[in-house]
């Protein structure tokens, strides 16, 4: 399936490395071509949801430089999958590098987060777009269903942890 990719995505047919991804919450197949470019790829029935992102990330990446690049946006009918093209931003894992700043730093960290993610709320979300609240809790619904299906985990740790992601859930959702 690699070599069929490569074969049939622009971007990969004259890379000269590439990287799979595997951090990170989405579904998609991820993969650094040349420390330069971040193909995403997902399954052809988002590619209408996924075609609103891109343009969404389009307009964004003018706003901050912490938003890649949209480079491309392409279907490949032969393989059952859509691609997009970003640029790519190389940095730590957010988890593992906060954990080695001191507390004032991570302090700092956090407000500039904060201010670039003020920067990026001042557009208006794409036509069409449901609200937060309820795509956070079908996301949260999806996980909860995934965690059950686990069946190395220990009964009380499962229920524990859905109980924790519902009580979540329901506080963001208000």
């Amino acid at each position: 399936m690699a070599i069929i990719m490569e074969q049939e995505i622009p971007f990969m047919k004259d890379a000269k490395s590439i990287q799979q991804l595997t951090k990170g919450f989405s579904n998609d197949q991820k993969f650094v071509i040349d420390d330069k470019y971040l193909i995403r790829l997902f399954p052809l029935e988002d590619a209408d949801d996924r075609k609103k992102e891109f343009e969404t990330i389009t307009m964004l990446s003018s706003v901050s430089d912490f938003v890649p690049e949209a480079i491309e946006f392409g279907v490949q009918q032969a393989l059952g999958l859509a691609y997009m093209v970003l640029t790519y931003l190389p940095g730590k894992d957010g988890e593992e590098a906060l954990s080695s700043l001191t507390e004032k730093e991570q302090y700092h960290v956090g407000f500039q987060a904060g201010k670039e993610l003020k920067k990026l709320h001042e557009y208006p979300a794409p036509e069409g777009t449901e609200p937060w609240n309820i795509h956070k809790r079908r996301k949260s619904d999806r996980y909860i269903e995934e965690l059950k299906l686990l069946e190395d985990l220990d009964t009380v740790v499962v229920s524990k942890l859905i109980s924790f992601m519902m009580i979540f859930t329901l506080s963001t959702s208000l």
